[in-house]
């Protein structure tokens, strides 16, 4: 467990690394009322859009996988302080 929480979980890639993301301001709330489009934007920025579908189906399964071994670590968590 050790090993896979040290060297395992921390070498996760981050998707969106590399990836061309779209300015600051579209992920700010809108201005004057003024709100931007999204259809522009997945025009604009496929590849963000679709890889950051892939990193929201990535955080999910690494979620499973983090809850699992938290479920490990409880279950011996009496002997590891003796």
């Amino acid at each position: 467990m050790y090993k896979w929480w040290q060297e395992e979980r921390s070498r996760r890639p981050n998707p969106l690394d590399g990836v061309p993301v779209p300015p600051d301001e579209h992920f700010m709330p809108p201005k004057n009322g003024v709100m931007l489009d999204p259809e522009a934007d997945l025009e604009k920025y496929p590849e963000f859009y679709a890889t950051l579908e892939k990193k929201q189906d990535l955080e999910r399964e690494w979620y499973e996988e983090d809850q699992k071994n938290l479920e490990r670590l409880v279950a011996v968590r009496s002997v590891l302080w003796t």
